[in-house]
């Protein structure tokens, strides 16, 4: 760390602070007397998030950064990058884990076989955006209720997984209640209804051609 703050060129007290720092955001500090190659893959690549913002970076790019990290660390990465966006740094991050990615951007752009097919702004809100997602879980015929959410007039495409289904419909909350509605008089009988925004993942399906059951 003392190495990557000299190529900073941050010097004495300024120096200090700054590795401490990077160190206790990282979780880390317990940690400063090992050696690298002591350090477990997760570590290291905390190890590296806090090299890489020793200096306070306006902008930020960060390639793969969850790959090896446990659940506990990927969770304490996403609450590390809350706290540089509360800073308003700018974060560039390339990543296929694409769940990792939903609770910490604000844009996402899609880029495969190098086309780059649309700028998208995720909402976590189920009462925006043109699109609404409803998993369902029904204890009545589960094709019969795929059927009847097919017969919806504002149903986009339904997706079933034995008793569960995924139903995507035009609208907000309004279309929600109106497809729990439309159901219930069908007669289907359900235990689980919940609206929710597209994930990243289905939204990368829809985007590039992806096949629903």
């Amino acid at each position: 760390m003392g190495f990557f703050a000299d190529a900073f060129h941050l010097r004495g007290t300024r120096k200090k602070e700054a590795v401490d720092a990077a160190l206790a955001a990282s979780g880390l500090v317990p940690l400063r007397a090992r050696y690298v190659e002591e350090l477990s893959l997760g570590q290291k690549q905390r190890l590296l998030l806090a090299k890489t913002t020793l200096h306070s970076p306006k902008v930020l790019l960060l390639d793969e950064p969850t790959t090896g990290l446990d659940p506990m660390a990927r969770l304490q990465f996403r609450q590390e990058l809350r706290s540089w966006q509360s800073r308003d740094k700018v974060i560039l991050i390339s990543s296929h884990i694409l769940s990792d990615l939903e609770e910490v951007c604000t844009q996402v752009v899609f880029i495969a076989n190098g086309r780059n097919p649309a700028k998208l702004e995720p909402s976590s809100d189920p009462g925006k955006g043109p699109q609404l997602f409803c998993d369902l879980e029904v204890i009545s015929d589960p094709r019969a209720a795929k059927q009847f959410a097919e017969s919806f007039p504002g149903t986009r495409a339904v997706e079933a997984r034995g008793a569960q289904l995924v139903v995507a419909v035009d609208g907000g909350k309004e279309a929600a209640a109106a497809l729990l509605s439309h159901l219930i008089q069908s007669g289907v009988k359900l235990v689980r209804f919940d609206p929710r925004a597209q994930t990243l993942e289905e939204l990368y399906r829809d985007t590039f051609g992806g096949s629903r059951s």
